[in-house]
């Protein structure tokens, strides 16, 4: 079952959230998982400098890192050259840069050209850092828990519902303890991965 939201409740798998409750998980992803925002700022300047080689590598093995699996990182760098490994996250960018429906599909397409990204958890990890308006994580766990193919057009589908999940949760006043505003598809699977984990946090919200 696909995330989402009706009769102001949202749909997790075969778990039922308050949207309410939705600023509580949010708050406990933050908690178990440090470093997202920073994550985003050093994706941006990664981008405003023409995804320079050595930015690249470093932004690589932090998000790996930050994904749990600091080796996967290791293993991008050390079977793909760099001059490759720059094209294809140049290239990923310029379909997550234009905005369009699909992007987030053919950014995690391009991703999954290199050695050691090819499959959608850690590709759609460093996306969801370089793209947190529409891109997500999709992983085994969240794939099996709502549904989606562990594939391109299963992100694809992950990511355009987290979408509509964020806007529904903007228009509601759901506070976002991530950033002030609007809900991205970024925190929206904050949500999703810290309900599936069953994370609590007892951090002031």
């Amino acid at each position: 079952m696909a995330i989402e939201i009706e009769e102001g409740q949202l749909t997790i798998g075969s778990t039922i959230v308050a949207l309410a409750d939705a600023t509580a998980r949010a708050q406990a992803h933050l908690c178990r998982v440090p470093n997202s925002r920073e994550l985003e700022l050093v994706a941006t300047d990664l981008a405003d400098n023409a995804f320079d080689s050595g930015l690249l590598r470093t932004f690589i093995r932090r998000v790996c890192r930050w994904g749990g699996y600091a080796g996967v990182g290791g293993r991008v760098l050390k079977h793909n050259e760099p001059a490759v490994i720059r094209e294809r996250f140049d290239a990923a960018w310029e379909y997550l840069r234009v905005g369009d429906p699909g992007a987030p599909q053919q950014a995690l397409r391009e991703l999954n050209r290199l050695y050691g990204l090819g499959t959608p958890s850690f590709a759609s990890k460093h996306l969801r850092f370089m793209a947190p308006a529409c891109c997500p994580v999709l992983d085994k766990l969240v794939a099996r828990t709502c549904g989606y193919s562990l594939t391109a057009a299963g992100y694809g589908a992950y990511a355009a519902d987290a979408q509509i999940v964020a806007a529904a949760l903007s228009v509601e006043g759901i506070r976002n303890p991530v950033r002030d505003g609007r809900w991205l598809a970024a925190d929206v699977d904050m949500v999703v991965f810290s309900t599936i984990q069953g994370w609590d946090c007892t951090a002031q919200q």
